[in-house]
């Protein structure tokens, strides 16, 4: 949802629903054809579309998309999350890539991610990052290559968490 439109994704197609009106989103605004998994709208009004192995993004007031996938691993997870601050979190298998304007950099294994399918991503209002893993239950981020985590062992019913929401009240 976004002022007035709906977004959807349907047969992996990404829609736009305005009034009574539906509009296929495709090739002729340079976003191909692929199974959609994610649509996200960040705070700076750009429109993000993530699929398994491909992220585009359709800058606010731009008519088209720009493929912004280099350097993002495939996912079996196809989240997107924005901040605040209009960075946006990509997860994928090997961890989570943060996309800061034309800058991006890399949370993973080898920077101290204790496991590596991300799922859900979510910076709470203390900037903290807290991020659902596949097989690794909930993590946060304590620092720079330090976390804590949630599993089976801390009382979770699963080790696969699939949303992550901030409570406001």
């Amino acid at each position: 949802l976004n002022g007035n439109d709906v977004w959807f994704r349907r047969s992996g197609e990404l829609w736009r629903m305005h009034g009574d009106a539906t509009e296929h989103i495709g090739a002729a605004q340079g976003l191909p054809n692929d199974r959609w998994g994610s649509i996200l709208f960040d705070a700076k009004g750009n429109l993000w579309v993530r699929s398994a192995t491909r992220l585009f993004e359709r800058a606010k007031g731009k008519p088209t998309f720009v493929d912004r996938s280099k350097g993002i691993a495939h996912a079996m997870v196809t989240r997107l999350f924005a901040d605040t601050h209009g960075r946006v979190f990509v997860s994928s298998n090997i961890g989570v890539v943060i996309l800061d304007g034309d800058r991006f950099s890399s949370i993973d294994p080898d920077h101290g991610l204790p496991a590596e399918v991300v799922g859900p991503v979510l910076v709470d209002r203390n900037e903290t990052l807290w991020m659902g893993m596949r097989g690794g239950g909930l993590i946060r981020r304590l620092g720079h290559g330090e976390w804590i985590s949630w599993t089976k062992q801390d009382g979770l019913p699963s080790e696969n968490i699939w949303s992550v929401l901030h409570d406001t009240r």
